[in-house]
């Protein structure tokens, strides 16, 4: 089995702990959180045991690549800092543990994510997998570096028209790993970057049906069986309907899921565009927040309003 881990991706911040591997033994591991704040390090001493660590800063750095990164960050810093909104609550990825949940559950920031692209677009659904999503919208002022690190990939928003089928395999396939409870221990479970949050749409995820989902090597294939998503209606009109299989949706979202088929999710790819590069990502989420509310969050986003259902 392995004799450590070195993750460098999950977003923890963990310089030691054992984990259990194959064989049951415990091992050590280490988290390097993200955007390179910190680098994981290992040291294998010569009695054989293992020791793991955190470095988060440094005396010895090169003085010519220190020289280029801060001139780079000089040049961004006017865009960066310049106010953008005024926002009179915060919004979060993670619960008020701090365990992530915009990977397993409906959040508050997941809908106003999902509800930007679907005002920018005048799509009927608007969709975000839970992994494009990777910071929090601060309470008060907000920063165009704010709003850049909630969606950091710069992925543009498209527009295409689906058939409803479509969106219910896409539901199941991003709903497969979802558990009754999102934290054990303190720690997420259940996590799946795919996971999406929705606007325009509500469902129930019935975690007593085993996914019957088909995939090969991540990518979707086909729902062989059950399904644990039920219940799924569409916005029309001010009201909630079933949705229709046969029937064709408007739905936005990034070119990562819709074009590129992102966590496996490529039943989108067949479409064609009806808008293509609409506009940003980050860019949605400031218009939105800036002429759609008008800086006001507290009134729709203060808790979440059951889009999702997880039984």
């Amino acid at each position: 089995g392995y004799l450590a881990v070195m993750d460098g991706h999950s977003h923890f911040d963990i310089d030691w702990e054992k984990v259990k591997n194959k064989d049951n033994i415990d091992i050590p591991f280490c988290d390097a959180g993200y955007k390179l704040n910190e680098f994981g390090k290992l040291v294998i001493h010569q009695d054989g045991t293992i020791s793991t660590e955190l470095i988060k800063d440094y005396d010895k750095k090169d003085p010519v690549a220190d020289k280029f990164i801060n001139e780079e960050l000089a040049k961004t810093k006017e865009i960066a800092d310049r106010i953008v909104a005024h926002t009179d609550i915060a919004l979060s990825i993670n619960d008020e543990e701090g365990v992530r949940m915009v990977r397993n559950r409906e959040t508050t920031i997941g809908n106003l994510v999902a509800d930007s692209y679907r005002y920018i677009t005048g799509s009927e659904i608007g969709f975000i997998n839970g992994g494009g999503i990777r910071s929090d919208i601060p309470q008060g002022d907000v920063t165009y570096q704010d709003v850049f690190q909630v969606n950091p990939f710069g992925n543009y928003i498209i527009k295409k028209e689906v058939l409803g089928i479509d969106i219910l395999n896409y539901l199941e396939f991003t709903a497969r790993f979802t558990e009754k409870e999102y934290k054990k221990d303190g720690k997420s479970v259940g996590e799946f970057g795919g996971f999406v949050s929705c606007s325009g749409l509500k469902y129930t995820i019935d975690t007593s049906i085993p996914t019957s989902v088909v995939e090969e090597d991540g990518n979707f294939v086909e729902v062989s069986g059950p399904r644990r998503v039920k219940n799924v209606q569409v916005l029309q009109n001010d009201n909630y309907v079933d949705i229709d299989e046969n029937k064709s949706y408007i739905i936005s979202g990034n070119n990562y899921i819709l074009n590129e088929g992102g966590n496996g999710s490529n039943m989108f790819i067949k479409y064609n565009e009806l808008e293509s590069k609409v506009i940003l990502d980050y860019d949605a989420i400031i218009n939105y927040v800036v002429i759609g509310l008008q800086g006001n969050l507290k009134d729709k986003y203060s808790s979440t309003d059951g889009r999702i259902t997880i039984l």
